[in-house]
């Protein structure tokens, strides 16, 4: 059944409400975290075995999931938003729920500016250097500290009481885990949110597809989906233009998104349908780089939008 606009929109309307099963599946998750580093106790290959096929990937759900909390989509009160993302960050032996908010909401500020002030956009210098397959594979390997260099050097970020309630909190934890069940405890929890960051693990793969073109069949655009089967995995962190296109819209309802709006992206072929051919391409083909990525005009008026909750696609 074909829709009019004003359907549409009323359907839309419709999905942009919190959604509380979040705090349920960060819990879920979280409790699986924790069981499983449990049971490593040494730099074994069960371990490393463990962290690419289960560690890596619940700690990138629950990075997905901290985006949920960080656009206050799972209460909709930004203080309880706030808390659970600290909670969600039990798991991964870091405190990063506040830069993660802070993140998101410099991206979307400063989404598509040439001021080079978009912690999601690669820096001048990281277009024209990361060049030939090895370069690549470790700049690939480096991205959580890369994301992590963006944030802190191109903008002043202030210790807030909040920042410091979530480092408090996570030390806390760690503290706790540690003197009860020791260091590889620690080590486990740790090295799963790395590799879990890291685009060279196909879970996180869309980190790196999302603004650049790495499939040659695609028409150039500023944002680019992955619809395949990871995404159910993930949260559905490949639906990323429908995630700009509707920041109020919860994860568990951006497949509704792309039905409601996907004829443009179908027609303009806007999306990747495979993680590893696209790292593959992106690592053994010379002519794909970063500098795919050239930003255009900013949107000017996009952080007033984002500090009112306006619904206006970014």
């Amino acid at each position: 059944m074909k829709l009019t606009i004003g359907e549409r929109d009323k359907f839309l309307q419709l999905l942009r409400s919190p959604d509380i099963v979040t705090l349920g599946t960060t819990i879920l998750l979280s409790l699986m975290q924790i069981t499983l580093s449990l049971t490593v106790s040494g730099f074994t290959l069960g371990f490393f075995l463990k962290v690419i096929l289960f560690g890596a990937p619940l700690s990138h759900g629950l990075y997905m999931l901290s985006l949920e909390f960080a656009n206050n989509l799972c209460f909709g009160s930004e203080l309880l938003d706030r808390a659970g993302a600290v909670l969600g960050n039990f798991a991964t032996g870091i405190p990063y729920a506040e830069l993660v908010r802070y993140f998101d909401a410099e991206h979307r500020a400063f989404y598509n500016s040439k001021i080079y002030r978009d912690p999601d956009q690669p820096s001048r210098f990281e277009k024209e250097y990361v060049q030939g397959a090895g370069l690549k594979i470790t700049y690939l390997c480096a991205y959580p500290a890369i994301y992590l260099y963006r944030l802190m050097f191109r903008h002043s970020i202030s210790f807030n009481r909040f920042l410091m309630f979530n480092v408090i909190w996570q030390t806390l934890f760690n503290t706790i885990l540690w003197y009860s069940y020791g260091t590889m405890t620690l080590v486990y929890l740790i090295c799963s949110t790395y590799v879990g960051m890291c685009p060279l693990h196909p879970f996180a793969a869309h980190l790196l597809m999302q603004h650049t073109r790495l499939d040659r069949s695609l028409r150039k655009s500023d944002t680019y989906s992955y619809y395949g089967i990871v995404n159910p995995f993930t949260f559905n962190a490949g639906f990323h233009r429908e995630r700009h296109q509707e920041p109020k819209v919860p994860w568990s309802r951006l497949p509704m998104v792309k039905r409601l709006r996907g004829s443009s992206d179908e027609k303009h072929k806007v999306y990747y349908t495979s993680t590893l051919q696209a790292i593959h391409d992106f690592v053994f083909t010379p002519k794909l780089t970063l500098g795919d990525t050239t930003p255009k005009l900013a949107l000017g008026n996009t952080t007033s939008k984002l500090a009112l909750g306006k619904n206006a696609p970014l």
